[in-house]
């Protein structure tokens, strides 16, 4: 997890500029699944790697105020 986590950290001004307001599911350094609604971003990940642990995020929106 901490991979995934360091990778969304990583790239996330890329991210915003393909996935804004969207959530992403990323296991390792890759993004597996992405969408509005995370309940169906979630399934699509579990359904391509149902033995791995899926960090999921929400991509901030370019307006956002980021402290």
């Amino acid at each position: 997890m901490k991979d995934a986590l360091e990778y969304f950290r990583a790239n996330l001004a890329e991210m915003i500029s393909k996935y804004e307001g969207e959530y992403v599911a990323i296991i390792e350094d890759k993004i597996i699944a992405h969408g509005k609604d995370v309940k169906k971003v979630y399934q699509e990940a579990k359904g391509k790697f149902p033995k791995n642990t899926i960090f999921l995020g929400q991509v901030p929106r370019k307006e956002a105020l980021i402290l």
